[in-house]
């Protein structure tokens, strides 16, 4: 019994990193693409 909760304890802990992740990974990507984009405007 204690071991099942210990492996979906374990899964789910990975799924968070997982999810945190990716978050992480989409708020470098906007911050790059803003970034561009005001490099842009400030150019102009």
């Amino acid at each position: 019994m204690s071991k099942v909760l210990i492996f979906e304890t374990i899964g789910l802990a990975s799924e968070i990193k997982n999810k945190l992740k990716k978050y992480f990974t989409d708020i470098e990507k906007s911050k790059n693409y803003i970034l561009k984009t005001v490099g842009l405007i400030s150019k102009s």
